[in-house]
């Protein structure tokens, strides 16, 4: 399997070259295949956790099971910005 790279990060690091090497490079890092991906919010990260519980499961489901587990995610999520990581 693969791995996901910044290829405009990796071009910018080989600005330095000369004008045709360059030109060569980017040529290649612009043909290789990409993946269409969407960064993902895990629980553990999410602004919504409090410990082991989610409050927006909470919220949408007043009697049910609100654990969450560390490497489970959902498309609610919002990565929290104080820097805190459970």
């Amino acid at each position: 399997m693969g791995r996901l790279i910044d290829a405009d990060k990796l071009k910018r690091h080989y600005a330095w070259w000369n004008d045709r090497e360059k030109v060569t490079f980017d040529s290649i890092v612009d043909q290789q295949p990409t993946v269409d991906a969407v960064e993902i919010v895990r629980c553990r990260d999410c602004a919504m956790s409090e410990g082991f519980q989610c409050r927006l499961l909470a919220e949408r489901d007043p009697d049910g099971d609100h654990r969450i587990w560390g490497g489970f995610y959902c498309a609610y999520g919002e990565r929290r910005d104080d820097g805190k990581i459970h």
